[in-house]
């Protein structure tokens, strides 16, 4: 049996298991009356310790700083708790969904009594089933438990904390570390595939972690093929959150790794194997992502390698060197690697993209135990990894689309469209598609199906432009509260790469009543969605505070020319909410009002009423370049230009000081394409950074990017930094000497460095993690040296 776990806490001796908490505010962390608790009698708080006057014996909380108290009253007190479960009400009513509640307990001194009860509700709230700890007057913290199957019609759980008073003027009960976890019961696999699914984790469910140390990592398989490692040393590291909001696995591509048993019989002529990660370059020449070997991998055996050493990737079967596909791989983001042995040929394919191919024609061999990261302290992969799955028998096109749909929704991935046409749900429904290869870029999407144990809440392009999510976004999908209605619930969208401003030609596609409206059109589907989903746009405008909130509206589309498309109205459905001083339109809209048992497809894009457009200015591109005589040109071009006074050239050494080099006028108003350049007569020697201001006639001002100029020749002295751009670990190399002084600086020329983590240190190499930083453009400052860093 496969298991879909939400619970939060697990904890077996020092180890944790990560997933989620269905109550809010468990720990009276935050004021118990106002976040999520409903009093309904006593005057319920966070307590520290005792609020008692004059306590001489203090009673600390079992976990973090509060417990619950119910203050002074006669007789019993009580503060309660709805949980709406009505999101797996068809798991319910078919007896697969099991809850956990766990709750401590305490009294001051042996007098007092406290009670829980936990009851699960219908519709109507009849009461179908409870749970009931009965008094219990204790005076060292104890644990109440339960576990149950769910009542057929269950759709609320009621958490009941009662204080009986017998003695004393205070109701002297606490309770904390309150939790209540779910679990799915029904068979799972990752896009439904479960047929020859003989191992399968994912990072956001089974990884046990000591500090940040993962020592195991459970097969939700239903093979118990637990991937694991005792030796400290050798265990990888875990991130809560890597890509897409989901968290991932981290190798440092020296001696980490983790075994689990022979997972494909040697006398197999198929097999199939899936791995997302992402690569680095560093560590082992050989690194290995998947490794199922015998003698070194010269003579059976399968992996996920490098192979060549160099940065590519290949897939191979029975002999590394003989039988294998590999592609340039190399400092890559967060990618689906995919390997297909038919029998037939070797086949290698990255994010459904077929790399090729290699005839082989007999077994896999003798493949000895699996590993992943590495092969003990050989072969070692540097990088993360987020989730594994391998099948002894090769998938087919169907199921290989499934499970391709399912990472790519999950982690935020956009397949190649020839490879997979379709993103599909594990009931094989296309819940994704376009008849053009237009909208086919930064596709996310959100959604709940229960057979591949998805549940992703919240979405994001890479570059934040979009960001789409039920309830409130939080910081890790885990974190989101929100919950889906319907099992096979998708909403996903996929852009035309067009500007988050207004163009020129984006405004003469418009329809009536609509002034402006941006460049970027996404392609939007949804199926048996019956919530409310969230979409935040970041408005690539300068003037945001110029913009009335009233006047920007979504519109909706059926074949992608706007000419006649629906303007989305404020009303109860549609609700709209701008924010002047980030640039984020937020479009609640209510799904629940369509009938989408079939998938709805359609495009929408932003729109402005009003005659001020989201950008004056619109500014193609800006760039730079040395000329032959060692001089620096600036070149820029505007498609429509409103109130533009003039152009400010602007140089920095360090992006922390800015000089004006030069003043260009601009046209005032315009709706053709300009183009203008400026020379800088005097550059500085070494890496410095050009950037262009535009300033109107009242004065209203903007930057655009940041141009970089190298003008030096000096390759030795030069820094270099890998993998750029990151999601989290870097390495940056130099001369020696060069790391006695360095800083990292954001674009506002704010110093970082005491914001990162220095992971290795030497004179001439720094190993650092930057997972704490926002998303953006960084400077690295060394030795007079300066080098741009994306973190993603």
């Amino acid at each position: 049996m496969k298991y879909l776990l939400f619970t939060l806490l697990l904890v077996f001796t020092n180890y944790t298991i990560f997933s989620q908490n269905l109550i809010i505010n468990p720990g009276a962390e935050l004021n118990p009356t106002a976040n999520g608790w409903t009093q309904l009698s006593g005057s319920w708080v966070q307590a520290q310790e005792s609020v008692k006057s004059g306590a001489t014996n203090p009673q600390a909380a079992h976990e973090g700083d509060y417990h619950f108290f119910a203050g002074a009253g006669a007789g019993s007190l009580e503060l309660y708790q709805d949980i709406d479960v009505s999101g797996y009400a068809s798991a319910i009513d078919a007896g697969l969904q099991d809850f956990a509640f766990s709750g401590w307990v305490r009294d001051w001194s042996g007098n007092d009594g406290s009670n829980i009860i936990v009851e699960y509700r219908s519709a109507s709230s009849t009461v179908l089933s409870t749970y009931d700890s009965g008094e219990q007057i204790v005076t060292s913290w104890t644990e109440m438990t339960d576990s149950r199957t769910a009542s057929v019609n269950t759709r609320s759980i009621r958490i009941r904390l009662i204080s009986i008073r017998h003695d004393g003027t205070d109701n002297d009960d606490y309770f904390d570390d309150l939790s209540l976890t779910t679990t799915y019961t029904g068979t799972q696999s990752p896009g439904g595939v479960s047929a020859n699914n003989v191992f399968w984790v994912k990072a956001n469910e089974g990884v046990a972690v000591s500090g940040s140390n993962v020592s195991s990592w459970a097969d939700r398989s239903g093979n118990s093929n637990d991937a694991s490692q005792a030796t400290s040393v050798n265990q990888p590291s875990y991130t809560n959150v890597q890509r897409n909001y989901n968290p991932s696995v981290y190798f440092d591509g020296t001696d980490e790794y983790m075994g689990m048993t022979d997972l494909i019989p040697s006398g197999n002529t198929e097999m199939s194997i899936y791995a997302v990660g992402t690569t680095e370059t560093g560590g082992d020449v050989w690194g290995t992502m998947v490794y199922g070997q015998s003698n070194a991998g010269l003579s059976g055996g399968y992996g996920l390698s490098e192979l060549d050493g160099d940065g590519n990737i290949g897939f191979w079967v029975n002999a590394y060197n003989v039988n294998f596909v590999s592609t340039t791989w190399s400092n890559n983001s967060l990618s689906i690697i995919e390997g297909i042995y038919d029998g037939a040929n070797v086949n290698l394919y990255i994010d459904a993209d077929a790399k090729g191919d290699d005839a082989y024609t007999s077994t896999i061999g003798d493949n000895g135990n699996t590993y992943i990261g590495g092969e003990a302290n050989s072969y070692n992969h540097k990088g993360y990894i987020s989730e594994v799955a391998i099948y002894s028998s090769a998938l087919s096109a169907t199921d290989r689309s499934k499970l391709n749909s399912y990472f790519a929704i999950k982690y935020g991935i956009t397949l190649n469209r020839v490879g997979n046409p379709n993103y599909v749900a594990s009931n094989g429904t296309a819940i994704f598609n376009t008849p053009s290869a237009t909208y086919w870029n930064d596709i996310i999407g959100i959604g709940r199906d229960d057979d591949s144990g998805l549940n992703q809440k919240q979405s994001h392009t890479t570059d934040d432009t979009l960001k789409i999510h039920i309830a409130n976004l939080a910081n890790s999908n885990n974190n989101n509260s929100g919950s889906f209605t319907n099992d096979l619930s998708y909403m996903i969208l996929g852009s035309n790469d067009g500007k988050m401003h207004a163009t020129t030609a984006s405004n003469s596609e418009a329809p009536t009543g609509i002034n402006t409206r941006i460049e970027r059109e996404w392609r939007m589907a949804f199926y048996n969605f019956a919530d409310v989903a969230k979409m935040q746009f970041q408005l690539g405008s300068k003037d945001w505070d110029d913009i009335t909130a009233s006047d920007l509206v979504v519109l909706w589309d059926n074949d992608g020319d706007f000419s006649d498309a629906t303007i989305l109205e404020p009303d109860a459905n549609y609700v709209y909410n701008f924010n002047s001083t980030t640039g984020v339109l937020t479009f609640s809209v209510n799904l629940a009002i369509f009938d989408s048992s079939t998938p709805i497809m359609g495009y929408i894009t932003v729109g402005s009423k009003s005659s001020d457009s989201p950008l004056p200015i619109d500014l193609i591109k800006f760039e730079g370049k040395i000329t032959s005589n060692n001089l620096v040109r600036l070149d820029w071009q505007t498609a429509t230009e409103t109130n533009n006074d003039y152009f400010t050239i602007e140089r920095s050494q360090n992006i922390s000081q800015w000089l004006e080099i030069s003043e260009i006028d601009g046209l005032g108003n315009s709706n053709y394409i300009h183009s203008y350049n400026s020379i800088d007569e005097s550059p500085l020697n070494g890496i410095s950074y050009y950037r262009l201001k535009q300033t109107d006639f009242d004065g209203k001002y903007s930057y655009s990017n940041i141009v970089t100029i190298d003008n030096t020749n000096d390759e030795v002295n030069k820094l270099t930094i890998y993998p750029n751009p990151t999601t989290g670990i870097i390495t940056i190399e130099g001369v020696i000497g060069m790391f006695n002084d360095y800083h990292i600086y954001n674009i506002t020329g704010q110093d970082v460095v005491n914001k990162v983590n220095v992971l290795t240190i030497s004179a001439s190499q720094i190993t650092m993690d930057i997972s704490t930083l926002p998303k953006g453009v960084y400077i690295l400052y060394a030795n007079n040296q300066h080098i741009k860093l994306i973190k993603e």
